[in-house]
């Protein structure tokens, strides 16, 4: 089956989600000094300016799925074919265009349940409904 790893990630209202290049803690961290040092609009605008500069890009099936085959779980040991396999799948899929990759059904599964294992609840029921061809076909009815 072919699948375009440029997808989206999208919330319960359909808009993509967003990964940011700093974390929410991190963030959070540097608003409360801000605040205790400078006010809580001088923090503000400068937890907006923050934002600004590093940027949100929109989290893709692209990511998620390079970041799974090239990261497996801790304790999860693999050989060497089993590396270069998951290696070699990770390169077709982010030099991929819009065209997107053709993979077969059990590599489809397996990425569906390594991302389901990984992720939280939202992301892997759209990873199922990207990834399954049933899943696609209600999603798109």
């Amino acid at each position: 089956m072919r699948i375009n790893f440029d997808q989206p990630i999208t919330d319960l209202d359909g808009r993509p989600l967003h990964e940011s290049g700093i974390d929410g803690l991190t963030l959070k961290a540097i608003a409360t000094r801000l605040n205790d040092e400078l006010g809580i609009e001088a923090a503000a605008n400068t937890v907006r300016i923050i934002r600004d500069v590093v940027g949100a890009e929109p989290i893709t099936l692209r990511r998620l799925a390079v970041d799974v085959l090239l990261v497996p779980p801790e304790g999860n040991k693999l050989d060497l074919a089993e590396k270069i396999e998951r290696s070699k799948l990770a390169e077709r899929i982010h030099q991929s265009g819009e065209g997107g990759v053709e993979i077969d059904l059990s590599m489809a599964g397996k990425l569906r349940e390594w991302l389901g294992e990984r992720h939280g609840p939202l992301l892997a029921y759209r990873v199922d409904q990207l990834l399954d061809p049933e899943a696609r076909e209600t999603v798109a009815e």
